[in-house]
């Protein structure tokens, strides 16, 4: 199996990578970027971040710029999975959040099948 730290020597093996491999490998680097509380969005980038805070089920809680950030979406799009259902998420006031669990179910339901 192929490591995250040769990944990241060499991108290019990342197309070698058989699909059950990649599943592992996708949750290893969203667990990392949640643990980081990674964000791209330059407003944020001036504010300290808190990690992301385990729930009863050992799931992380995200927002929808960390889930945009993890699956390399846009956060607009991400809102539309949400709203469409696709990725289940909490809402309370402005606030949504999604468990890592179901960014890991979505990228397995979305994974191409090996024909």
């Amino acid at each position: 199996m192929i490591s995250l730290d040769q990944l990241a020597r060499d991108p290019y093996q990342a197309s070698q990578v058989p699909p059950a491999e990649r599943y592992t490998l996708i949750v290893e680097c969203a667990s990392i970027i949640a643990a980081l509380g990674y964000t791209t969005d330059e407003s944020d980038a001036n504010q300290q971040r808190v990690p992301a805070v385990p729930t009863a089920e050992g799931d992380a809680l995200l927002t929808i710029a960390e889930v945009a950030t993890i699956l390399r979406f846009t956060r607009g799009y991400t809102y539309e999975l949400v709203r469409r259902g696709e990725i289940r998420a909490m809402h309370k006031g402005k606030y949504w959040r999604v468990r890592t669990s179901e960014v890991e179910k979505f990228v397995a339901n979305n994974e191409p099948i090996a024909t």
